[in-house]
């Protein structure tokens, strides 16, 4: 059996259709969520629906039974609690004989990366190598659906994205294919450990992406890199948390400092094919509501 880990969110409902397309012979998919009584999948592409809350964890031991690989796609929230919440997870699967984790990582978990996203997947991934569970780790590229929709909701203000990203320029990748590497990883027959380093086919600095996403909306956007300082307080008049305030600062200071600047063929590697070019990927993305 195949559990799927935060099977009602955007990534785990995108994971599961495409594993519809995969070969899944013998193997049952079971969807995983905190809400199982208001999660709905058709009969064809899951086969039971458990509760599984990280924060509760009475609830893992039967929804991680049988299984033999976990999709363990990771929570938001604050640093220190989704760390927590990770190594529950990772805890009960352990204890629930689970063969196998596939845990959706991060492109940069560097220990001198100043960003604390960094450190949230470094020490999940950490704890499920001691765990003694086989193990793969999807360290996604960064997501190009939210920042694409946060760029193009300047076009309704000044038409100008501010962000302390200097002009490092980026993998980014969609949503979508992330979904297809992990459902290909799910059902790979592989023997050992494996990382891969998920990125998008390009390497993008910001002002490349706004000039695409303004093509898309048919706005003009611009992109204006300003200094911390100035940053921080854009996400102050944002009305952001200081914790995630904190995250965004530290998260700008490694795109600046390179920590996301590479290309890989790990994705090729994995699916069998490039992913989606940017224009592709973008077009596929509601921009605006």
């Amino acid at each position: 059996m195949i559990g799927i880990t935060g099977a009602t969110g955007h990534l785990g409902r995108e994971v599961i259709a495409n594993l519809a397309g995969c070969d899944v012979t013998g193997e049952k998919i079971i969807a995983c969520t905190r809400h199982p009584q208001t999660s709905s999948f058709s009969a064809d592409l899951v086969d039971e629906i458990r509760r599984a809350d990280f924060a509760d964890v009475a609830t893992l031991p039967a929804a991680f039974s049988g299984l033999s690989t976990l999709l363990l796609i990771s929570v938001e929230g604050n640093d220190e609690d989704r760390i927590r919440l990770h190594a529950n997870a990772v805890n009960a699967a352990q204890k629930a004989g689970v063969e196998r984790i596939v845990y959706t990582s991060f492109f940069d978990i560097d220990p001198q990366s100043p960003s604390t996203v960094a450190r949230v997947h470094r020490l999940t991934e950490e704890h499920i190598q001691a765990s003694g569970c086989a193990w793969t780790f999807l360290r996604n590229g960064p997501y190009v659906d939210n920042i694409a929709r946060r760029i193009a909701e300047a076009s309704l203000t000044d038409g100008v994205f501010r962000m302390a990203s200097g002009t490092a320029r980026l993998p980014f990748i969609a949503r979508s294919d992330l979904a297809k590497a992990a459902a290909r990883a799910v059902t790979l027959l592989e023997p050992g450990n494996h990382a891969y380093r998920l990125s998008g086919p390009e390497l993008l600095s910001y002002h490349e992406l706004t000039t695409l996403v303004s093509r898309m909306v048919g706005k003009p956007l611009t992109y204006s890199a300003i200094p911390d300082d100035e940053y921080r307080q854009v996400l102050r008049d944002e009305g952001l948390p200081p914790e995630l305030e904190a995250r965004r600062m530290a998260y700008s200071q490694a795109i600046r400092a390179g920590y996301m600047t590479a290309l890989t063929d790990d994705f090729e590697r994995l699916v069998g094919h490039m992913p989606q070019r940017m224009e592709e990927s973008l077009r596929m993305i509601p921009l605006l509501n």
